[in-house]
């Protein structure tokens, strides 16, 4: 079962990955409303998961999407991190296209 703090820094990796466009820039790195997501669950994390504090300042560094990618495995499956970022990508380009669905017919 998980307790509060695990499920919130759960939501907000999600949240990261779910909205990859609006939380990095194109070179793959945090943007500032990523920035801010990321700080909010580094505070839980250090309260909580102090033994990855070497990890968290590396993130915090650096906070490119193979850093972040790091930190999402601690407590997100691979199958869940690749359905996430997949449901972005899908999304995304939905949204290029206008929202028009293509069928495979």
């Amino acid at each position: 079962m998980l307790n509060g703090a695990n499920f919130t820094i759960r939501k907000l990796m999600e949240g990261l990955l779910i909205n990859y466009s609006a939380m990095f820039s194109k070179s793959g790195v945090l943007n500032s409303e990523g920035r801010k997501v990321l700080e909010e669950m580094i505070k839980l994390l250090m309260n909580y998961y102090p033994i990855y504090r070497r990890l968290v300042y590396k993130v915090r560094r650096e906070p490119t999407l193979d850093n972040i990618l790091k930190l999402a495995r601690i407590f997100l499956s691979e199958e869940e991190i690749n359905e996430l970022i997949t449901n972005s990508i899908t999304t995304e380009s939905l949204a290029l296209r206008g929202g028009e669905e293509v069928s495979s017919c």
